[in-house]
């Protein structure tokens, strides 16, 4: 039996091994030739038609960068992060014009279709807006919310009409999108449901005849959806992890299902209701809306408190590979993801007519391992960013591949498709978080994952929760005010 301090020990070394460790992001500019690409606190700004470095005013961060987005124009570019700020450049004139502060650390950003909003979310569910123009002097104001899940991305519609928010909970929200975004959006057109695991990444296939909505989640699909009824038209489940890969997450998979056999004897003997199916507070209640644990991060830590996993839900969490990431081709037919745990890009074909996803094949870059973020470019050509399978480990690498003459398939582009000036910066990263991150889960960020507890620690962990704490505290107070 573990006293209290070897709990408080193991808790800490818990909340250490869920630590968000700093992970490369990119950008590419829409009709333009600029790529942006972040990790930590850098930020570079490639101009690939003339292979040159941008120096944009004032980009220094005190903490590691999350997101970049550019506007549909290509004229304005985003970034945001743990520093729990917001800024946005001019790229024509490279000047800073924005810089907001916000409450909470900063996990995914878009812009409206015609550039003049800024939609960023934060890792305790609140999506912000603030309006771009140059004049504009009012500061962010609340759009919506997610009841306290971590938002992994957002995506306005190319209409103007819709924004689209995915959560930690397996949630797609597409809300629709005020004439006035400051004054928020309260009303909510459809929930895109299906996924059963964190949903990591959405974005729109647009086509001259239509415009679908594509999304990749924790349990390893890609799912395809009418975003405005919220129907699921196709699901693609990408290739599973390599065996080495599955291996060393064996013994942990063991586990949980051993865990599962016990719990379930357990219900079962009890008469029990299922763990699943029974909400733990009232806020669980309304299944719209589920309340989320607290993200782990230690600006939401005094407000959250992080909920036990089910029994099936860890299993199937530790047995999938996650989609990771997921971008779409200027054409709208092509799709391309990150699988956890493979050095490969994985290529989907989009038959937008027929409302269906096939997978077309998994090009390996050169000497590009475990990416963890993919775009296409205005030419369709694919940018991915991870570490090289040689050289400094900490090292950050950046690979090209684009159609062949014959259009028939993907194939790497040599090693310097990518401008040296690019590939010197990167390079020059160690110990920059990525070789702690190799494996099986070393793409996906731990916060996204529930957690595993023993039964101990669980125990440990509701006697110690702040709430019941205080209201014991509240108690004794009343019991003594009574006397």
């Amino acid at each position: 039996m573990l006293s209290g301090g070897d709990h408080e020990n193991k808790e800490e070394a818990n909340d250490n091994a869920h630590a968000d460790l700093p992970i490369a992001v990119l950008a590419t500019q829409p009709g333009g030739p600029c790529v942006a690409v972040a990790h930590d606190t850098e930020l570079w700004l490639l101009d690939s038609s003339d292979a040159s470095l941008i120096q944009l005013e004032d980009s220094s961060t005190s903490a590691p960068i999350r997101t970049v987005a550019f506007d549909p124009s290509g004229k304005l570019l985003l970034t945001g992060g743990d520093d729990k700020t917001v800024r946005v450049w001019q790229l024509d004139s490279r000047r800073l014009l924005h810089r907001w502060p916000v409450p909470k650390k900063i996990s995914a950003a878009s812009f409206s279709a015609d550039g003049s909003f800024a939609f960023f979310a934060d890792k305790f569910g609140d999506v912000h807006v603030a309006a771009t123009a140059a004049d504009a002097t009012a500061g962010p104001k609340p759009l919506l919310g997610h009841f306290c899940s971590i938002i992994t991305d957002l995506a306005a519609s190319p209409d103007g009409k819709y924004i689209i928010s995915t959560d930690r909970d397996s949630k797609i929200r597409v809300s629709l999108l005020p004439l006035q975004p400051l004054q928020g959006a309260h009303e909510i057109q459809s929930y895109c449901l299906g996924h059963t695991s964190f949903v990591t990444s959405c974005v729109f296939v647009t086509t001259p005849d239509v415009t679908l909505l594509a999304s990749a989640s924790g349990d390893g699909t890609v799912r395809l959806w009418d975003y405005v009824s919220g129907q699921l038209l196709d699901t693609c489940q990408v290739p599973v992890p390599l065996a080495s890969v599955l291996a060393a997450s064996t013994k942990q998979v063991k586990a949980a299902e051993e865990e599962v056999a016990v719990e379930l004897a357990a219900q079962e003997a009890s008469g029990a209701a299922s763990l699943e199916s029974a909400p733990s507070s009232a806020a669980e209640m309304d299944r719209g809306d589920v309340a989320a644990s607290g993200s782990g991060y230690e600006s939401d830590k005094e407000d959250n408190e992080e909920e036990e996993a089910g029994p099936r839900q860890r299993a199937a969490e530790m047995a999938s590979a996650a989609a990771l990431a997921l971008a779409a081709s200027p054409s709208g037919r092509y799709l391309a993801t990150l699988v956890e745990g493979q050095d490969a890009v994985t290529i989907l074909e989009v038959d937008a007519a027929a409302c269906k996803l096939a997978l077309r094949q998994c090009i390996t870059i050169h000497d590009l391992a475990l990416p963890t973020a993919v775009q296409f470019d205005r030419e369709g050509r694919v940018w991915a960013i991870g570490r090289p399978r040689s050289g400094e480990s900490g090292a950050l690498k950046m690979g090209v591949a684009s159609l062949n003459e014959t259009g028939t398939e993907f194939e790497s582009a040599a090693e310097d498709a990518v401008p040296e000036a690019l590939r010197a910066a990167l390079g020059a990263i160690v110990n920059g978080g990525q070789a702690s991150q190799a494996g099986a889960v070393g793409q996906v960020n731990p916060q996204l994952r529930k957690r595993v507890y023993t039964e101990a620690e669980t125990d440990f962990r509701k006697r110690n929760r702040r709430d019941i704490k205080a209201a014991s505290a509240a108690a004794a107070i009343s019991t003594q005010s009574d006397l």
